[in-house]
This record gives structure tokens, C-alpha cells and sequence, in this order.
């Protein structure tokens, strides 16, 4: 179920990772053990559900994703802090509102999965409407990238305002340029993480097809959309995640420490799952084969469930790190260090 899922929504990259005649050798060998034919067919979804809302695990951490993104994003809304004229309160606020932002769009991301994977009955319910089936679900496809894009970009952009307030760089610079320098970087960001995605989206299609076909160009546009970002925010925002998690400057307070441990064991979660979905897969069905035909459980072994856990942990995480990081600036602001 794992390949299919992840067939499904990146088809013209997994379709480049699986092909021995485009793919290095390593690549294409990982992509089979990592996703082994014998599991797809093992873990498939049961027989008897093909017409009801599936995954009901996975909609469980949908909901709460959701729950998680739009909750916080709105409690900040209603607690803005306010601008003045000191350069910490300005980045308190600049890592507040792309925080906000990257919440909203992760709340938004899970409500649009959980209307796609969750919801809406499979293709085959739709015997004489397939078409209106495939146009929704490729709607839905997209907003989840788009989303996901969206709220990693917000994140590579904080991770960057991390950084400032980590070197103390602020501290030297006028209020107004240091508003410009943030108000660029938005721009910057947005517009270099997405033409990265295009390109790379436009090269890997004219690689594998031999010809420019503008619609399949621009679904593998949308899919790296997701991935590029994603990547980009991972790289950038995990080392100070991991910095603050063992304290290294010992300059943190216990709930920035705190909440970056939560968060790196959400995203531990992650290549965790992918590494042992197969593993997983083939125990759960010999040992425990109830939970595999169970209408309530068949999925929580399931690659996509264990992601979204994952991506649940981790922002709750980031969400109590943040606070910890904007409550330490703006205590340093009013002590004037």
C-alpha cells in the first residue's frame, strides 16, 4: 500500500527512481527494498472497504494535524506582538508570523489529505463518473502539495531568521534595514524554493519522456513543489532544532529544550517508518493478521500513517520550541542584553 501511495502521488519521480534504464543502479536498488512488490500486494487495503472512506488511522492524524495547524495558528492570531523600535522584538515578531503561516498551511495541507485519502470513495465507486473523480482528485492532490510546499517554505524562512537570532547579527543593524532584509527574504524565499522545484520538475520530465509534454510537466512541477521545499526546510531547521535539543550554547531555556526534543523524535518517526515499512508489513501479517483485516486499524502500520504521526509529533514539538525561543528574546529585550 506504501508504493502505491507514494506511486500515486509522485508518479513521475518514483517512476524515475524504479526504472533501471533512467536511474543510477543504487537508486533504483533502494526504491526496491524500501518498497519490496511482494509488500505492496501483502499490505494491501482489505477487499471489503473498497467502497467506504479508507484509512481510518490515517484520518485520525489527519484530523489532529489539522487540528494542530489551524489551532495555533489562529491562537496566535488573536495574542499579535507588537512592533516597536528594538531589533529583537522585530525578529520575535518575524519568527512568530512565518511560524504562524507554516502552521496554517499545515493545518490546510492535512484537511485537504483528509478529504483525499480519507473521504471521498475510491475510484471505483465511481463506475459512470470517472471523470469528475479524477478531476477532484487531482484537485485535492494538488492543494495537499501546494500546501505542504507552502508551509515548508515558511519554515526554511524561519530557520533563516533563527539564525540571525542565534550569530546576534540583529544586534549591529538599524531596525528599518533589518525590516527590508526580512521583507526580501520572503520574496527571495518564495520565488527561488518554487523556480528550484519548476526547473528540476521540467528537466526530470524531458528526461524521462524524450519530449516536453506540458501537463505532465506540470503535475511533476506540483509533486516537486512538495518535495523541494520540504527538503530544503528539513536541512536548514534541523541543526537548530538538534542544537538546542542537547543545549549546546547552554543559552535555552527548558521549553525551547524541551519542545526541539519532542520535535526531533517526530522526525526521527519519519525516515524510521520508511526504512521499516516493509519489515513492518510482513510482522503485523503473520503475527497479528486481525489488525491487518480490521476495518478500524488495517492502515496504522501503514508508511502514510506513521508520516503523518510523524509531521503531528514534530510541529507540536517546533510549536512549544518557538514560544520557548520568542519568550527567551523578548526577556532579553526587556533585561537590554
Amino acid at each position: 500500500m506504501s508504493k502505491e501511495f507514494s506511486q500515486r502521488f509522485f508518479p513521475k519521480f518514483t517512476s524515475f527512481l524504479s526504472s533501471p534504464d533512467l536511474a543510477p543502479s543504487f537508486l533504483v536498488g533502494a526504491w526496491n527494498n524500501i518498497f519490496p512488490e511482494d509488500v505492496s500486494i501483502l499490505c494491501s487495503l482489505p477487499p471489503k472497504i473498497a467502497y467506504f472512506p479508507q484509512r481510518p488511522c490515517l484520518a485520525i492524524a489527519a484530523i489532529y494535524g489539522a487540528f494542530i495547524g489551524l489551532n495555533s495558528h489562529f491562537r496566535r492570531k488573536k495574542r499579535t506582538l507588537h512592533h516597536d523600535d528594538s531589533a529583537r522584538r522585530i525578529l520575535a515578531v518575524s519568527i512568530q508570523d512565518s511560524w504562524s503561516r507554516a502552521l496554517l498551511a499545515f493545518g490546510s495541507m492535512n484537511v485537504a489529505a483528509l478529504v483525499h485519502h480519507c473521504i471521498i470513495p475510491p475510484p471505483k465507486s465511481y463506475r459512470n463518473e470517472l471523470s469528475a473523480r479524477e478531476f477532484i482528485d487531482s484537485i485535492l492532490w494538488a492543494a495537499d502539495c501546494i500546501f505542504t510546499g507552502l508551509s515548508s517554505i515558511n519554515l526554511f524562512i524561519m530557520a533563516y531568521l533563527l539564525y540571525i537570532s542565534y550569530t546576534k547579527k540583529f544586534i549591529s543593524t538599524e531596525t528599518l534595514s533589518l525590516k527590508q532584509t526580512i521583507k526580501r527574504l520572503r520574496k527571495s524565499a518564495h520565488v527561488s524554493l518554487l523556480a528550484i522545484a519548476v526547473t528540476t520538475a521540467m528537466c526530470l520530465q524531458l528526461y524521462c519522456d524524450g519530449y516536453f509534454d506540458f501537463w505532465v510537466a506540470l503535475r511533476a512541477s506540483i509533486g516537486m513543489v512538495y518535495l523541494i521545499p520540504l527538503k530544503a526546510a528539513a536541512l536548514c531547521l534541523l541543526p537548530f532544532a538538534l542544537a538546542c535539543a542537547f543545549n549546546v550554547s547552554g543559552a535555552f531555556n527548558t521549553r525551547s529544550v524541551t519542545g526541539a526534543r519532542i520535535a526531533i523524535l517526530g522526525t526521527m518517526l519519519i525516515p524510521a517508518s520508511l526504512c521499516f515499512d516493509a519489515s513492518m508489513c510482513r510482522f503485523v501479517s503473520k503475527h497479528a493478521p486481525n489488525i491487518k483485516s480490521s476495518l478500524l486499524l488495517h492502515d496504522v502500520h501503514h508508511l502514510p500513517t506513521l508520516i503523518f504521526i510523524g509531521c503531528d509529533i514534530t510541529f507540536v514539538g517546533f510549536d512549544i520550541w518557538v514560544n520557548g525561543l520568542i519568550q527567551e528574546l523578548l526577556t532579553q529585550n526587556k533585561k537590554g542584553l
